[in-house]
């Protein structure tokens, strides 16, 4: 996931960002009754924090599918950006979605 570059236009509050939270081994974790936040900042040295603790959508729980979407703020400015999804599952325990690296996210001018 951390490989792929995300790319959507300035102003845009679509596609979601859908995620499938797996677990070391890739399969589905179940996120049911979880708390998910998203968190994006800028990719250059300031890191600039653009979405701090953004609600995730649980899509499809048991499958452990899950989206953030986007607020027209969120995409207001075009740049790269960096994200990640802070998982807390129902037995109190927390990881993040990537663990290796970032989400890779493009947001690029509109020209209309």
């Amino acid at each position: 996931m951390a490989d792929t570059i995300f790319k959507m236009k300035v102003g845009d509050t679509r596609p979601y960002l859908r995620v499938t939270i797996t677990d070391q081994d890739g399969s589905a974790v179940d996120i049911t009754d979880a708390t998910i936040k998203f968190y994006m900042v800028t990719d250059d040295n300031d890191r600039t924090v653009t979405v701090d603790e953004g609600t995730v959508t649980l899509v499809t729980p048991a499958s452990g599918i899950a989206e953030y979407r986007w607020n027209a703020e969120d995409t207001a400015t075009a740049g790269n950006y960096l994200g990640e999804f802070v998982v807390t599952l129902s037995d109190a325990t927390i990881f993040t979605i990537p663990n290796d690296d970032s989400l890779k996210i493009q947001i690029k001018e509109d020209y209309d």
